[in-house]
């Protein structure tokens, strides 16, 4: 059982291909895989939960259908992030590698932690509450087939909440590829060698990582890109209510803040990305709404949230 650091220790169980519990058209005979010596995965998806994470099967099951596209070729970890749930029993079949993480220790390091255990050449990241589209993997795939490609980032379409969901404005950039950072972190999927030589994520960052990751990508490469890919598409909501609004909005105000004492040059690289204009979707009158109301009320959150953190012992002046 290995430990990773004091108080934080890392399991790693082995479950069964999802093709053997899922009833679809496929037909194998046990000789079809050899549980001892699986082939070697194309893409390895990290999935992280956490104690206040919904129900997240489905997700695991949409991520394991899409798989049947790519013949299988998929490996999926799940990273519980200091949850305590005896969930791995329940879900078996659906999972490949299990990791337990004796506590919390932020999405960006659980993140980290699926990636060094991963197999396969590319790595996806999934939020526990996204559902990928059935061609997710395949479309993805035809990205990196450019060698140039670090990285891309999904198409993010509203599962449940269209007008919470509405501020997201990165969420869709249309209907062409173009570059872009890695700024939905749960539908980005990244080449494992490029992520680990610069480390990841950035660990105790919880807002904006995806961007200072690709900073780091493409600090450390000459020719490398990272792309919006509008055909890889996720359902996921932005937030579920305005409480999850408003701690994110804190979160990420806050985050900026650090970032420039941090690390000032991949704070540049931040505020330069947020000056670029990208294409957007079009949204209904009442999203319209929506989306300018909460731009008001996140402004006015993550200006009290900047001032204070400037202001606190030890933050930036």
């Amino acid at each position: 059982m290995p430990t990773v650091e004091p108080n934080v220790r890392v399991d790693h169980r082995n479950g069964h291909p999802q093709w053997r519990t899922l009833g679809d058209s496929h037909s194998f005979s046990s000789s079809d895989y050899d549980l001892e010596k699986p082939p070697p995965p194309e893409v390895s998806v990290v999935v992280v939960f956490w104690a206040q994470s919904s129900p997240f099967g489905t997700c695991l099951q949409k991520i394991r259908q899409a798989g049947h596209r790519i013949d299988d070729a998929l490996e999926v970890i799940v990273v519980n992030n200091g949850c305590g749930a005896e969930l791995a029993d329940r879900l078996v079949g659906l999972w490949d590698r299990w990791i337990e993480v004796s506590e919390n220790v932020g999405p960006a390091r659980a993140r980290n932690l699926g990636a060094r255990a991963a197999r396969a050449p590319i790595v996806a990241f999934v939020d526990d509450d996204g559902h990928v589209d059935p061609d997710y993997f395949t479309r993805a795939l035809e990205y990196f087939e450019d060698p140039r490609v670090l990285g891309i980032r999904g198409r993010v379409q509203p599962r449940n909440h269209p007008f919470l969901s509405a501020l997201a404005t990165h969420y869709d950039r249309g209907a062409e590829p173009l570059p872009d950072a890695l700024i939905t972190e749960g539908a980005s999927l990244v080449r494992r060698r490029a992520f680990l030589d610069v480390h990841g994520f950035p660990e105790g960052v919880d807002g904006h990582e995806g961007i200072e990751l690709t900073y780091r990508l493409l600090s450390n490469s000459a020719r490398g890109t990272t792309l919006y890919a509008p055909d890889v598409l996720l359902s996921h909501d932005y937030v579920d209510g305005l409480r999850e609004f408003v701690a994110k909005s804190i979160r990420h105000a806050q985050n900026e803040v650090d970032l420039d004492s941090r690390d000032p040059d991949a704070a540049d690289f931040l505020r330069a990305y947020f000056k670029q204009s990208f294409p957007r979707r079009s949204l209904s009158p009442p999203q319209w709404l929506a989306r300018h109301g909460l731009r008001l009320l996140r402004f006015l959150l993550q200006s009290a949230a900047r001032l204070q953190a400037r202001i606190a012992p030890g933050g930036s002046q």
